[in-house]
C-alpha cells in the first residue's frame, strides 16, 4: 500500500512538467471505447499516457510507450533483491540465500505444496482470473548491492523531490541494475545477453519490460524506529511506480542493436515495485485459534522473537503487500481507499486494493478483462454466481434506465456481484490481518456498487500549469496539450469533474451511507434474501450524471453460492 502523500505527487507529476507549445487541437470525437480498448485504456487510468524526451519535455506518442497492461495471458516479473552497503543481506533472519528462497516463495511458490504460503502472487492471480493471467519470472539470484547506504537513498529522494521529481531514488536503482544487466551503453547498445534478458520479460511484446519488483535490505520505515524525517517515511515503504525517463533514442525510433547481430528494440525498464523484506512477514504471529500475537521489531525483546520466528523454516509468509501492489503494477489498477485527510472511503476498507484484504471485486475484473457482466436491459428475474465460482456470471450490471450499455466498464453503473467466505476470501474473513485489520465479511451477501469511471477529455492549462477536465468522452484519442483519462476517483482532490464523485463506492443495504462518518464495511452491508434497492431504501437515487437510476431490484433469494435478483421499472 503506498504511502499516501508520496502517491499523490507521483500522480500529479504530469500536472507539473512542460510541455511542447502550441494551442490546443480541437477536441477529439467520441469514438467509443470497448473491452477491445482496455489494455491501452488502463494506462490513462494512473496518468501514464507520456513520457519525457531528452529535452526533459512532456511528449505524446501514438504508440503508447507507456505501454498495455497484459492481464491476460503470460506476464513476467523479475524480481531484484536489493542490499545496500550498511545493511546487508547476511545479516538479514536466516541469512540472504535463504531470504532468497522466501522472496521466490513469495512470488512464484504453489500453496498446494508449501503450507507456508496462503497465496503467493502467481497463485493468486491464476485464480482471481480464472486461470486466464500466468504470472511467472524469477528471483536474481543474488542480493544485488546497489552502493549506496540507506541515508544515501533517503537523501536523493529527499533531494529530488525538493527539485520536483518524485520516486526518483529507486528509478536510480532500477536504471544502475538495468544498465549493469544489458551492458547498455550511451548510445544504445547492449549485449546479446541483455537483449536475451530483456526480452524474456516483455511477453506482450510492447517495448517494456512487464514488471520488476525490487526487494529491498533494510526495514520499512514503521520498523525503523521514531522520529523519522518525510523522506525516509516516504523512501521506505510499499509503492509501485513507472520510470516515466526513457532513453532519448526511443523518441527518435533509432533502433536498439547489440554487437554483431541485427539492430532490434531492446525493452526498456518501466513498471515497477518497491518495498521492504520485512512486508513478507506478519509482526507477530497467529495462534491455532487464529488469534493474533502482536510483536514489534522497535522492543528488543520482541524484535528476538520475530528474529527467531523468521529464521525458522515454514514460517507463514505474508504476501498481502505483494499481490496489492501488482495490483499496481500488472493490472494498473487505482487505490481504491482515499489519500484525502477529511475524506471518506467508499469502497468500504475490505477489498483487495483498499486496505489489502481479500479478492478482488467484479469492477476490477471487469478492468483485466477476466468477466464479462449480465446486463440488465429489461426488466425480470437474473441471477448471480459466486465470484468464488467461476468467471461466468458473477457480475450485474446496470445502467440508468434508457441509457445504453456500450460494451465497457469505463461507464456509470451499477454492479452487483455474490460475495462468499471461501476461495480468495477464506484466510481474511477467518483472520484479521496483523491483528489490527477488520476481517472481511464473515456471511454470504450482495454487494452493490456505484461506479463512475467515465472516460474523461483533460487539456493543458496554461495559467494553472496543470490538464483540467474539459468535458466527458468516450474517445480514447487526442490532440496536442490533451489527454484523456477515468475521471473520477475514490480521493476527493482527484475527482476532476466533481469531488463528491466516487470512481467505487460500496452502497450499504440500510440505503445509509456510514463510510461517510467513518465507518467501514461489515456483514450487515451486504444485501440478503429479501433486501431492495429502491423500494423502501434509495428511492430517490440519482447517478452523478443527473439521470435517474430508473430502476428497482430486490433479492429473492440466495442458496448454494447463487442469488436471484428481480430488476423492475422505478415507478
Amino acid at each position: 500500500m503506498a504511502k499516501l502523500s508520496y502517491a499523490a505527487f507521483a500522480l500529479s507529476l504530469g500536472a507539473m512538467l512542460l510541455v511542447s507549445c502550441g494551442g490546443p487541437e480541437p477536441l477529439p470525437p467520441d469514438e467509443g471505447i470497448t473491452y477491445d480498448d482496455l489494455n491501452i485504456a488502463s494506462n490513462y487510468m494512473a496518468s501514464k499516457d507520456f513520457y519525457i524526451n531528452s529535452d526533459g519535455l512532456e511528449t505524446y506518442t501514438t504508440t503508447y510507450i507507456s505501454g498495455d497492461p497484459a492481464t491476460v495471458g503470460e506476464v513476467a516479473v523479475f524480481v531484484l533483491p536489493v542490499e545496500f552497503t550498511d545493511a546487508p543481506a547476511s545479516a538479514l533472519p536466516g541469512g540472504a540465500d535463504y531470504q532468497l528462497e522466501q522472496i521466490e516463495q513469495a512470488f512464484f511458490g504453489d500453496p498446494e505444496t508449501n503450507p507456508a504460503l496462503t497465496e503467493s502472487l502467481a497463485s493468486y492471480y491464476e485464480k482471481s482470473s480464472y486461470g486466464q493471467m500466468h504470472i511467472t519470472g524469477e528471483v536474481n539470484d543474488t542480493w544485488w548491492n546497489c552502493g549506496l547506504t540507506v541515508d544515501q537513498l533517503a537523501k536523493i529522494f529527499e533531494d529530488d523531490y525538493n527539485n520536483g521529481q518524485s520516486g526518483s531514488a529507486p528509478f536510480r536503482i532500477l536504471r544502475d541494475f538495468y544498465r549493469e544487466k544489458t551492458g547498455i551503453t550511451d548510445y544504445g547498445y547492449i549485449t546479446e545477453e541483455g537483449y536475451e534478458w530483456a526480452m524474456k520479460y516483455d511477453k506482450n511484446n510492447d517495448g517494456l519490460i512487464d514488471c520488476i519488483s525490487m526487494i529491498y535490505s533494510c526495514h520499512s520505515y514503521p520498523n525503523m524506529g521514531s522520529n523519522l524525517s518525510a523522506a525516509y517515511q516516504e523512501t521506505f515503504w510499499a509503492f509501485t511506480h513507472s520510470d516515466f525517463y526513457q532513453a532519448p533514442w526511443l523518441e527518435t525510433g533509432a533502433d536498439v542493436a547489440y554487437d554483431g547481430l541485427p539492430s532490434k528494440y531492446a525493452p526498456q525498464r518501466y513498471r515497477f515495485v518497491w518495498m521492504s523484506w520485512d512486508q513478507l512477514y506478519y509482526e507477530g504471529y497467529y495462534n491455532d485459534d487464529h488469534t493474533f500475537v502482536s510483536l514489534n521489531w522497535n522492543d528488543p525483546s520482541d524484535e528476538a522473537e520475530l528474529t527467531r520466528l523468521i529464521a525458522t523454516p515454514g514460517v507463514r509468509l505474508d504476501t498481502h503487500t505483494v499481490i496489492h501492489e501488482h495490483g499496481h503494477a500488472l493490472c494498473a489498477y487505482e487505490d481504491y481507499y482515499t489519500y484525502d485527510s477529511g475524506d471518506w472511503y467508499a469502497a468500504g476498507w475490505l477489498d483487495m486494493m483498499d486496505h489489502n484484504l481479500g479478492d478482488h471485486n467484479a469492477y476490477s475484473k471487469m478492468l483485466s478483462q477476466w468477466i464479462s457482466p449480465t446486463v440488465v436491459d429489461e426488466p425480470g428475474t437474473y441471477t448471480l454466481n459466486s465470484m468464488q465460482s467461476g468467471k461466468d456470471g458473477v457480475a450485474i450490471l446496470v445502467k440508468a434506465r434508457g441509457q445504453e450499455y456500450r460494451n465497457t466498464p469505463l461507464d456509470e453503473y451499477i454492479l452487483l456481484e455474490l460475495y462468499t467466505p471461501d476461495g480468495l476470501n477464506e484466510v481474511d474473513s477467518t483472520e484479521s490481518l496483523n491483528g489490527i485489520y477488520p476481517l472481511l465479511y464473515t456471511e454470504v451477501g450482495v454487494k452493490v456498487y456505484h461506479i463512475d469511471s467515465r472516460f474523461g477529455l483533460f487539456s493543458y492549462n496554461d495559467t494553472s500549469s496543470s490538464y483540467v477536465f474539459t468535458r466527458y468522452t468516450t474517445a480514447l484519442s487526442m490532440g496536442n496539450r490533451q489527454r484523456t483519462q477515468i475521471v473520477a476517483s475514490n480521493t476527493a482532490s482527484r475527482s476532476s469533474a466533481n469531488s463528491e464523485f466516487k470512481l467505487i463506492h460500496l452502497l450499504e443495504s440500510s440505503g445509509n451511507n456510514t463510510f461517510i462518518t467513518g465507518g467501514h464495511a461489515t456483514n450487515d452491508t451486504l444485501f440478503q434474501a429479501g433486501d431492495s434497492f429502491g423500494v423502501r431504501t434509495f428511492k430517490d437515487f440519482k447517478m452523478n450524471s443527473g439521470d435517474e437510476f430508473g430502476w428497482t431490484f430486490t433479492i429473492d433469494a440466495i442458496e448454494n453460492g447463487v442469488a436471484t435478483v428481480t430488476f423492475a421499472y422505478a415507478e
